[in-house]
């Protein structure tokens, strides 16, 4: 167990401070947040040395010197620390802060704790404790973000690692915030799905009940079916409106709407994330973009892995980490495994599954002339440009099929109330009349 030394302020806002033992950081985190503490400063104690006892005069049998415990250094948790999902604009305002303070000159350790300090997400607060708890201890600061997959993306964890390995944290960390950024713009950029779906879960359903509603006031009326012709008007609509609507219809959509509420939280957990990532790459337009994207932060993760003089197949696997979608990330693997000692680049990348033609080209007229992290530099701009072209198209086609549904649906709900008011409701009123 270890000893740290924390600051913080209670659930009442008040300024607490005292110690608390735990096996390592994480497991500090937690305890105090169990206890209602918001941290603000975190700090393991090293152990106080026992006093040193001598062999008394009288005789009796000396006590012998206790030796002074080693320091336990905290290291990466080997279990998952979930905490609140914290959205992507909240990680790419995290990491631009952090890799504006590193660019400045800030150590890792002052940032991290400087930057958590005004943190007002609890779940990412906890995560750069931690990995300021790593960098002081002299770890990767990555081992520890690993370990609240909730609070950063593992490709953002995936580039940081690639830029505490390959001296170039500063310019990883903007990387990742840009990439968080980017994916927060396009996900804002249809805030007209979370319409669409609300107006196929309340429209539809809300029309249909709404007609039967017309049909069941004026069963108040009609003998035939039960009804009172001298009842009073607003008693048999309150009535009509009451037994459909209310009583038949709104349980209905509150069912709906809860089912659409379970099958979101399905589709969005983790254990879903393959399926998600899958789907997404095979999407028509927006896998494109997906591809993109993927291979213009892989291509720059691996020309500077390349430049800090890393061995090819190692350089590619850490890129691969790097990589935002797993499927992706799954057939860059598939390809590292298949290289060998002496494997060129160019070589590597002519599987046509996920690398575009140009990449072999490029590739072997820089291994010829040396410049192979120029020509990876190029590749990344390349691709990053044509993911910025397939998000426009993305985009305009998206929000084509969005408008072509959004009056599909709004239309199925129309011609449903339509037909309970002027084919239904006739029906009955003119029933009994002989033509």
């Amino acid at each position: 167990m270890t000893r740290f030394s924390y600051q913080g302020t209670d659930q009442k806002g008040q300024p607490v401070d005292g110690t608390i033992d735990a096996h390592d950081a994480n497991g500090a985190i937690q305890r105090l947040a169990g206890r209602g503490v918001r941290i603000s400063r975190l700090q393991r104690q090293l152990p106080e040395p026992p006093a040193s006892r001598t062999a008394p005069k009288t005789g009796s049998e000396p006590v012998r010197t206790l030796p002074r415990p080693a320091a336990v250094t905290p290291g990466p948790a080997a279990t998952v620390i979930r905490v609140r999902r914290v959205s992507r604009r909240d990680q790419a305002i995290a990491l631009f802060s952090l890799a504006s303070l590193l660019r400045s000159g800030q150590n890792p350790v002052n940032a991290l704790d400087e930057l958590a300090k005004v943190t007002q997400n609890p779940g990412l607060a906890a995560a750069l404790l931690s990995a300021g708890e790593a960098a002081q201890a002299g770890l990767p600061i990555s081992d520890a973000l690993r370990c609240y997959p909730d609070a950063l993306h593992d490709s953002a964890v995936g580039l940081i690692a690639a830029g505490e390995k390959g001296g170039f944290l500063p310019d990883a960390v903007q990387t990742a915030a840009q990439q968080a950024q980017d994916t927060d713009k396009l996900a804002r950029g249809f805030w007209w799905a979370k319409l669409l779906v609300l107006n196929s879960v309340l429209l539809i359903p809300g029309l249909y009940f709404a007609g039967q509603s017309l049909l069941s006031i004026w069963d108040q009326f009609d003998p035939d079916a039960g009804g009172n012709p001298s009842a009073k008007p607003v008693a048999a609509v309150s009535a009509g409106f009451l037994d459909q609507f209310l009583w038949r219809g709104l349980p209905v959509i509150a069912l709906v709407l809860f089912l659409t509420w379970v099958v979101r939280l399905w589709w969005m957990a983790p254990a879903q994330r393959k399926t998600r990532d899958r789907v997404g790459l095979r999407w028509p337009h927006f896998g494109q973009r997906a591809r993109f994207e993927n291979l213009s932060v892989f291509t720059w993760s691996l020309a500077r892995l390349s430049a800090a003089g890393i061995a090819p197949a190692d350089a590619w696997r850490m890129a691969t980490d790097t990589a935002p979608n797993i499927e992706v990330r799954r057939i860059l693997l598939d390809m590292g495994v298949r290289m060998r000692e002496g494997t060129k680049l160019s070589q590597a990348t002519q599987d046509p599954r996920l690398f575009p033609p140009a990449y072999g080209p490029m590739l072997l007229a820089a291994e010829t002339t040396g410049d192979v992290t120029g020509a990876l530099d190029q590749l990344a701009q390349i691709q990053r440009g044509d993911m910025e072209s397939a998000e426009q198209v993305a985009r305009f086609r998206g929000g084509r099929w969005g408008c072509a549904l959004l009056l599909a649906t709004t239309g199925i709900g129309i011609a449903i109330f339509y037909h309970a008011w002027m084919v239904e409701l006739p029906a009955r009123v003119l029933q009994g009349f002989e033509p």
